[in-house]
């Protein structure tokens, strides 16, 4: 496993000479893009000239069913090369499913040394090094940015700082919440299953059209079907935000969150929690359960 560097830094500087030497022995790479991996072991003057150099494709396009065919030469004993286009294979880029692969068939794995980017970035900023964690790239596309990076409001700004996770704490006080989520994709569905409609009558004259809707569109005038119209189509698969969702109990030590109420999306479907927008004074269960158990120490008042 080859590291290669991020963008056009100079790779004699950056790469030890044991790297080098590692990559002249070699004539087989398993890569993430041909030309980016061409450039590159040009830059580290591989001696076997380029028209030799056999190379396989490992990307987001690649069949699963390849991967068995880029070891071949490792089960006959030859030595090959992971390169991904930056950085280290298999870390936000390519070659952990090779990896796997490889340790199944118990074929040996060599990981290069060379600088990792997360380490490099947490000795420049300051930040304590003692404990850290580490969660993730942000994705490239910035549509997928948008879905990781969220907004919460807190009241006071002074209680945090650049770096800080936060918790359920935030939720300490906090009785009621919304969620928001995807609903659960149901395909495409009938107007009786999507819109709840009645159908047409099951008695004789209706020729095999019971659960149809029906007209949709008008004469020559308007000559159209209005937008917003109730037809077949996809059902669910849609944001949906269920508001004043009862917080029941706050696990910090497990990070676990219950709630009472419907929460849509099906399992592992990644929620927002935030606080209820809205001012009720709706009780809680165990305010509830408290008015009752003063209720019962309190006497009835006689008839009179």
């Amino acid at each position: 496993m080859i590291p290669t560097t991020l963008g056009e830094s100079d790779v004699t500087k950056v790469l030890p000479l044991a790297v080098k030497e590692t990559i002249h022995q070699l004539d087989e790479f398993i890569v993430e893009n041909s030309k980016v991996a061409r450039g590159f072991l040009k830059l580290m003057k591989i001696p076997t000239p380029q028209s030799e150099l056999k190379l396989h494709e490992l990307n987001k396009h690649t069949d699963i069913q390849e991967l068995h065919s880029f070891l071949k030469s490792c089960r006959n004993g030859k030595n090959i090369g992971l390169i991904s286009d930056a950085g280290c294979p298999g870390i936000a880029d390519p070659g952990a499913e090779i990896a796997n692969l490889a340790h199944k068939e118990d074929i040996k794995i060599i990981p290069l040394v060379g600088p990792s980017s997360i380490l490099l970035s947490l000795m420049a900023s300051g930040m304590n090094g003692q404990s850290f964690a580490f969660t993730g790239y942000l994705p490239i596309d910035k549509s997928d940015v948008k879905k990781k990076l969220k907004e919460f409001r807190v009241k006071n700004t002074e209680n945090f700082k650049p770096g800080n996770e936060l918790g359920l704490e935030i939720f300490k006080d906090v009785k009621f919440v919304d969620i928001k989520s995807k609903t659960i994709g149901k395909g495409f569905a009938g107007v009786m299953k999507r819109h709840n409609f009645s159908g047409l009558r099951a008695t004789h004259g209706v020729s095999v059209s019971h659960r149809s809707h029906g007209s949709t569109g008008q004469r020559q005038d308007p000559g159209k079907v209005f937008k917003g119209k109730k037809m077949a189509g996809h059902m669910g698969d849609r944001l949906r935000t269920m508001l004043n969702i009862e917080i029941i109990k706050t696990d910090l030590e497990n990070e676990l969150l219950y709630l009472k109420g419907s929460i849509p999306g099906s399992k592992n479907t990644e929620v927002v929690v935030r606080k209820s927008i809205k001012n009720i004074n709706k009780m809680t269960i165990s305010e509830k359960i408290a008015a009752a158990e003063e209720a019962k120490k309190t006497p009835d008042k006689k008839k009179k």
